[in-house]
């Protein structure tokens, strides 16, 4: 626990002068080693964590790219210049009918195996 305070200059009443030579040496190697152990604990945690992301990439990656494609086949089918009718078709439908302006919904998919 001295070792601690002794990162911010206090030894707690326990001044380097008023020790003996071996004291301080063994303060100063139980700081030493406590600073190791810890920046020790300090890269393990750090590995661990970058394994587990590391093993959990694939796995995002293959989500991400599904989205991707879910979200492709959403866009219209024509590119933005020629779907200026559809989108009037629509605003003149919501108008005269009170047709909602929302996507279509697209069919619940079919489970692969029952």
């Amino acid at each position: 626990f001295v070792g601690f305070w002794a990162i911010f200059g206090e030894t707690l009443g326990h001044e380097l002068g008023q020790m003996s030579g071996v004291g301080a040496s063994l303060l100063w190697l139980h700081f030493m080693l406590s600073q190791v152990v810890l920046l020790n604990m300090l890269t393990a945690l750090m590995g661990e964590t970058f394994q587990k992301v590391n093993d959990a990439a694939d796995d995002e990656w293959k989500f991400l790219h599904v989205n991707n494609i879910d979200e492709f086949f959403e866009l219209p089918h024509v590119p933005p210049p020629f779907n200026a009718l559809m989108i009037a078709r629509s605003l003149g439908a919501h108008y005269a009918h009170g047709a909602p302006l929302r996507k279509p919904q697209r069919p619940e998919p079919v489970p692969l195996s029952q």
